[in-house]
């Protein structure tokens, strides 16, 4: 699904970087409960977006620490 993203649109001067939640019940090890948000139960997502139209380029999934240490930074 990340190749087709990219593949139909590609990034524009106007991106940002955003952390969402998607709704998932479903049973995964990873999935997280916020109880201050609307959508309690989920996974939580790393995207980079399109600010002005809310497209999504490329998002990663949230696995724990790991995936915190293993997004790729600007030096």
């Amino acid at each position: 699904m990340k190749e087709k993203c990219l593949e139909y649109l590609f990034p524009e001067p106007d991106i940002t970087t955003d952390e969402t939640t998607v709704a998932f019940k479903g049973r995964v090890a990873f999935r997280i409960y916020n109880p201050q948000k609307p959508t309690k139960w989920g996974l939580w997502v790393y995207v980079l977006a399109n600010s002005d139209t809310g497209y999504i380029y490329v998002f990663e999934l949230y696995y724990g620490r790991e995936t915190t240490e293993s997004l790729v930074r600007p030096t």
